[in-house]
C-alpha cells in the first residue's frame, strides 16, 4: 500500500470495522454506500430494541409489584378476592408482554424477508 488514508479507512477507524485495504475507487464507493446504508438500518434496529424494551418494562414491573402483594397478601390473611384481583393485573402485564414481543417479531421477520 502507498500509506494513503481512504474513506473505508477513515470508516472503518469510527466503528473500529476491519475492512480491507485493497479496493479500488469504484468498489471503495460501492462498500461505502453499503455500509452507511447497513449502519443506518443497525442504528434503526437498536432504536425499534429500545423502544420496545422500554415498554416492556412497564408490565414488568407491575408484574412484580402484583407478585409482591400477594406473598404479602398470603402472609396476613390469604383475602381470596384480592389475590384474584392481582392474579389478574398479572395476566394483563403477561398479555401486555407477549403483544410487545410479538410486535418485534414481526418487525424484524419483515426485515428479514426485504432484505
Amino acid at each position: 500500500m502507498d500509506g494513503t488514508v481512504t474513506k473505508c479507512d477513515t470508516l472503518a477507524k469510527k466503528d473500529e470495522t476491519v475492512i480491507p485495504k485493497s479496493f479500488s475507487a469504484l468498489e471503495e464507493n460501492e462498500t461505502i454506500g453499503e455500509y452507511k446504508r447497513l449502519r443506518t438500518l443497525h442504528q434503526l434496529q437498536k432504536k425499534i430494541v429500545r423502544k420496545n424494551m422500554h415498554h416492556a418494562m412497564s408490565p414488568i414491573s407491575a408484574i412484580s409489584g402484583y407478585l409482591e402483594l400477594m406473598n404479602m397478601t398470603l402472609d396476613k390473611d390469604a383475602n381470596i378476592q384480592q389475590l384474584k384481583r392481582y392474579r389478574e393485573k398479572i395476566k394483563l402485564g403477561i398479555n401486555e408482554l407477549n403483544a410487545i414481543i410479538e410486535h418485534l417479531h414481526k418487525q424484524f421477520s419483515e426485515e428479514e424477508e426485504k432484505g
